[in-house]
């Protein structure tokens, strides 16, 4: 990946492969995470998706798109670590003209918005929350997911980590046409902006473009924002939190915080931890939680780069709960003192290394892959996390989860069967 910094806080990262036949390009506005904007942010992709000053409507953008040779557009929003950022995304062909057209449009979207007044087109802005208010509702018809969620905000309610990158229904109806043209207007003129570009042309000519192209947006008072600390609070004893819901099966979701580092050996030996854990069909929740006690339908874990952090995700039998979670314990402790097989070990390192490998496949995964990086000052390429991760040993992984201990039990159950 090549970085280059073009002006007032405004940063190319160039990842330059022919292995795709579209040139994709990313511009991501970056913002901290706060329970005061969370949902404003949310809701201004979603309002930019629907037209610009000069294609009113889907209907011009998709001509657009047309003209372009199919060209693709979309905007959304995503939450990674403690920050939200606002994403308009745009894949073209690698044709000369193309590629200056499409950063042409990709302006258009982000600087000449569609507005009415001192506010955005009041259509779109008035169908764009109630579409963002029925997306926050949706989220519980994954009760898997949903369950996850909750655990998360229970577990980090005290950080920004904890709040929804999608934002809070409740807030929806509170949120003023001109107060969010306005806040958007800000975060424009203030925040760091990053453009993410895969594809083969060169580095320069995409530098040179954005330059020309976004020259004239005011970003005098644009501010740098720091590598994101690891900051972690830690309970005396785990928290329980439990609710009842129309399931039929139970959800049990076990956070667990840990401090090491998200670069470097120790961060990759942390990821291996988790897999040996619960990431792999040979994982020790799989096997003696799922496998030989068959106390759960479902297990796995995840690993939180930005927090350091590993969920454990089960669905069970109410009555089950606390044996489940018991064990849950018990295989941590397993990984913690190293008393796992080679082969589970040696499968871990396999499968991550995959997992990395894959990343190069998919300009999706490379825009993202970058933007972490970039993110978290960590200058390695994909070919030296494999590496790191080929040489790790049992003592690096028993290593980077030392510390590990648990932070929340967070229980989805069937009404009346809370235990």
């Amino acid at each position: 990946m090549k970085l280059i910094k073009i002006n007032n806080e405004m940063n190319l990262m160039h990842i330059k492969t022919d292995k795709f036949n579209t040139l994709t390009v990313s511009l991501v506005l970056r913002t901290k995470l706060s329970r005061e904007t969370a949902t404003k942010n949310a809701l201004i992709p979603l309002i930019l998706g629907r037209g610009t000053a000069k294609y009113k409507d889907i209907q011009s953008i998709q001509a657009k798109q047309e003209q372009l040779y199919g060209a693709i557009f979309d905007t959304n929003v995503i939450k990674k670590g403690e920050e939200q950022l606002v994403q308009i995304f745009t894949e073209c062909l690698k044709t000369p003209d193309c590629v200056v057209e499409t950063l042409s449009f990709l302006r258009e979207a982000a600087v000449n918005v569609l507005t009415k007044g001192d506010g955005f087109l009041p259509k779109y802005f008035n169908s764009e929350k109630e579409n963002l208010k029925n997306q926050i509702l949706s989220r519980q018809n994954d009760r898997m997911e949903y369950s996850k969620l909750r655990c998360i905000e229970e577990m980090c309610r005290e950080e920004s980590f904890g709040i929804y990158g999608d934002g809070y229904s409740e807030d929806i109806s509170s949120i003023e046409n001109t107060e969010l043209l306005t806040h958007y207007k800000r975060l424009l003129r203030e925040n760091p902006i990053e453009f993410v570009v895969v594809g083969n042309i060169e580095t320069e000519k995409i530098a040179e473009e954005i330059n020309r192209l976004f020259s004239g947006v005011e970003r005098e008072n644009a501010k740098s924002f720091e590598k994101p600390r690891l900051e972690t609070i830690r309970r005396d004893a785990p928290q329980n939190v439990t609710e009842e819901a129309d399931v039929l099966q139970g959800k049990l979701c076990v956070g667990i915080r840990s401090s090491a580092e998200r670069t470097g050996d120790e961060f990759y030996n942390f990821l291996l931890a988790n897999e040996i854990f619960g990431g792999i069909p040979e994982s020790l929740l799989f096997s003696n939680i799922r496998e030989k006690e068959s106390l759960c339908y479902h297990i796995r874990s995840f690993a939180y780069r930005f927090k350091s952090i590993i969920l454990v995700q089960a669905g069970i039998n109410a009555a089950d709960r606390d044996r489940t979670a018991e064990m849950i314990v018990n295989q941590l402790e397993v990984v913690k003192n190293g008393e796992f097989s080679e082969s589970v070990f040696e499968n871990s390192k396999i499968g991550l290394i995959k997992r990395f490998e894959s990343v190069s496949d998919y300009q999706s995964h490379l825009m993202d892959f970058c933007l972490t990086q970039h993110m978290l000052e960590d200058s390695d390429s994909i070919a030296e996390i494999v590496n790191r991760i080929s040489k790790a040993t049992k003592d690096g992984v028993v290593n980077a989860v030392k510390d590990a201990c648990i932070d929340t039990y967070y229980s989805l159950l069937p009404r009346s069967e809370v235990i």
